[in-house]
């Protein structure tokens, strides 16, 4: 079959026969037959085939990415409350401000880049200048000839709702009935923290993130896969905090290069200083409009059965006759009013907020709301789940939190890099006085019945010093390691790496048995069970190398080995369903999994000398040696190496230090759970940029935000 025979799916061209008739050809890629005929009198064959042809790679991997992003963003949009019924109204306009250029770069009337998405229409300066809600920006977003949106608004105006809830349409999107699933992009949404145009492109750069936050992506084959659809377009990128980085200009003439449909968000000030010196091509600029009064009464009365109370009535009525009060004002925009429902709903008298003379402006409200927030949350509620701590504790350990993370000038809370919060000495002195309680004695005996002279115990004791000082230098520098990916037992123990295990074990062993180099160098060959012994270490370690765990194998014995897998040389999972990364997922892979294979791999490490020298030495000799060696290695590859380790020894720091809950990483997922904190991809953020900046002021504070808080630069490292 030629190229010329191959009929796209969805197209149905006509064709003549011989005698002038006209038949269809088949639909799709599906051809029937096989069936020869002769037709006409030229005796021509026609050969049919009935095969339909397999789906391509890529279409299997997106796919498969298509799947993890859905369970991602609707969980997440079920944390946010997001996907509610009664969510509130949304409108845009085309913004007035000067932050894109001409939108007739962007629409149909210019030079388009991208068609638009099946079944919709292109976007034309008239219908943006009709604005719209919730569906019409879906519209614009595929209808858009550029294929580039920007997106802005003040603060508190619900950007990130807004392209969040724009995401979960585009997904939906692909599962209209009778639309081409293949030309419509899987989007994809992330922070701009990490990226430095300067040394990596925005593809480099986000084919980077893909391959961290969606296990089908590891690797190098991954990673390739990943630039693949970006390229070709079937990827759609939202890309969140440009007001947050510390040089947008770079960003966007970063951006300029890129081929994939593109939603940016920014606050509308930071965009405009921005735009004043490099401006996204083909963008257009559509601004988050403020909630009308009459809408935010509408949603605040719809949250009581009628008749609402009295009081609920009272302020729908303030915010309708007296829009210039500071209570409307404050109101105006869709985290306010989701603030005033979760906090008042749960308890207290509304009636309160009507005292201008308490509150004078709207941002005195705004903070009154912020401080209540933390308070209502962790207050006991019939029908919700019981709070891990008191409300004094969880607004103790949130401000000490957000202290941190202001020290650090970041928004991005990295629960691995919780270790470097507090004093480290501690810690480290601990952890080398145990390792040398075990590792000092071992390699003198050890050392001293090698050499078999006087100073080989001498030698042997530097060399436990040693190890306890590479210890503490390991356990002083975990902190400022990055994660891993969320590795589970299955991707490194299963039926492959298992066979691969058993055969490279068993033939070793084997090999020991019936090909003994040994008696060549003057050594007396070792029982056979000793040879299987070292077999069974062995295919134990093959199979981690064929797996994803191999840097565990990696030189342990000698205290240069790491219970950290670089992503370069992870494998990527066996199964084809894609996972996403959380924070959760991340502290439990290392705990659950780290933790315990790095055990096994320190055992393994251990007894395997212990076993050869069986030959050479006395059996209580190897047997102490291989104990001593194999307790090194299981600390250096077990807990002295693993982070989750490190940041629970942390938390107990801090609990002892600033009263913190001694659980610290259960506490930020109630936390999370409690619509306090937010994830974004593997890391931890405040609900909203205002409430981390409220965390840190004193009760005196005039709460103007702290500036100078930017993306912490630092990515997830998975």
């Amino acid at each position: 079959m030629t190229s010329e025979d191959y009929i796209p799916s969805g197209e149905e061209p006509e064709e003549h026969t011989p005698s002038g008739e006209k038949r269809h050809a088949p639909q799709g890629d599906t051809f029937f037959g096989p069936v020869s005929f002769q037709m006409g009198n030229q005796n021509v064959q026609n050969n049919e085939f009935n095969y339909t042809l397999a789906p391509s790679r890529a279409d299997t991997l997106i796919e498969a990415l298509y799947e993890a992003v859905c369970r991602q963003w609707r969980e997440e949009a079920g944390k946010r409350r997001i996907q509610r019924p009664d969510l509130l109204p949304m409108r845009w306009s085309v913004s007035r401000r000067h932050v894109a250029n001409r939108i007739d770069a962007g629409v149909a009337d210019g030079r388009p880049s991208f068609p638009p998405l099946p079944g919709l229409r292109a976007t034309t300066r008239k219908s943006l200048s009709q604005g719209g809600g919730w569906a019409e920006l879906h519209e614009v977003y595929g209808g858009l000839a550029s294929g580039r949106l920007l997106l802005v608004g003040p603060p508190a105006s619900g950007k990130t709702t807004a392209a969040v809830h724009l995401l979960l349409q585009a997904l939906a999107y692909r599962e209209t009935p009778g639309i081409d699933r293949a030309r419509v992009p899987v989007p994809v949404m992330f922070t701009l923290h990490g990226w430095d145009p300067k040394t990596r492109t925005a593809t480099e750069w986000l084919v980077q993130k893909l391959s961290s936050e969606y296990t089908r992506l590891w690797g190098r084959d991954g990673r390739s896969q990943a630039q693949e659809l970006l390229e070709s377009g079937r990827i759609a990128v939202f890309l969140d905090g440009l007001d947050e980085v510390p040089k947008p200009r770079a960003v966007l003439r970063a951006l300029e290069a890129t081929t994939f449909r593109l939603v940016l968000l920014s606050r509308a000030r930071e965009a405009v200083v921005a735009a004043k010196r490099c401006r996204l091509g083909g963008a257009v600029g559509l601004e988050i409009q403020p909630v009308p009064p009459a809408e935010a009464a509408s949603y605040v009365l719809n949250q009581f059965p009628e008749p609402a109370p009295p009081a609920w009535q009272e302020l729908a009525r303030r915010l309708v006759e007296v829009p210039q009060s500071p209570l409307a004002q404050a109101l105006t925009k869709p985290l306010w009013i989701r603030l005033l429902c979760d906090v008042y709903l749960a308890g207290g008298s509304v009636e309160s907020l009507f005292d201008e003379e308490r509150y004078s402006e709207s941002r005195a409200i705004e903070n009154h709301l912020l401080d209540r927030l933390i308070q209502t949350a962790y207050t006991p509620r019939v029908g919700h789940p019981t709070p891990p701590c008191s409300p004094e504790t969880a607004l103790r350990s949130l401000r000490f939190i957000a202290q941190r993370l202001q020290a650090e000038k970041t928004r991005d809370l990295l629960w691995w890099h919780i270790p470097a919060w507090v004093n480290q000495r501690a810690r480290i002195v601990v952890t080398a006085m145990l390792c040398g309680l075990f590792l000092v004695p071992g390699y003198t005996v050890l050392i001293g019945s090698v050499f078999q002279t006087p100073a080989g115990p001498w030698i042997g004791a530097l060399i436990g010093i040693a190890n306890c000082g590479a210890v503490a230098y390991r356990t002083a520098t975990l902190g400022d390691q990055r994660a891993l990916s969320s590795t589970r037992w299955r991707d490194i123990v299963n039926w492959s790496t298992v066979r691969f295990g058993l055969v490279s074990g068993l033939g070793t062993g084997l090999l020991l048995i019936f090909a003994n180099p040994l008696p060549l160098i003057g050594i007396r060959p070792l029982p056979a069970w000793v040879y299987m012994c070292f077999a069974v270490s062995y295919g134990f370690g093959s199979m981690l190398v064929r797996g994803g765990g191999r840097e565990l194998t990696k030189a342990t014995t000698f205290a240069i080995g790491s219970s950290t897998i670089p992503l370069d040389k992870e494998r990527p999972p066996t199964e084809l369903q894609a996972r996403f990364v959380t924070p959760r997922s991340v502290w439990r892979h290392h705990l659950g999994l780290r933790l315990p294979l790095g055990l096994l791999v320190g055992l393994t490490a251990g007894f395997s000398p212990a076993l050869l020298a069986i030959g050479s030495y006395s059996l209580a000799t190897a047997l102490y040696a291989g104990v001593g060696i194999a307790l090194w290695s299981c600390l250096w590859a077990g807990p002295v190496g693993n982070l989750a380790c490190a940041t629970a020894l942390a938390s107990v720091q801090l609990a002892a230090r600033e009263k913190t809950p001694v659980r610290l990483m259960a506490f930020l997922e109630d936390a999370r759970n409690r619509n306090v904190l937010r994830t974004v991809g593997p890391v931890y953020q405040f609900r909203h940029a205002r409430l981390q900046d409220r965390m840190t002021m004193s009760d005196e504070s005039d709460g103007t935000p702290h500036q100078g808080i930017v993306s912490s630069g630092l990515g997830p490292g998975l």
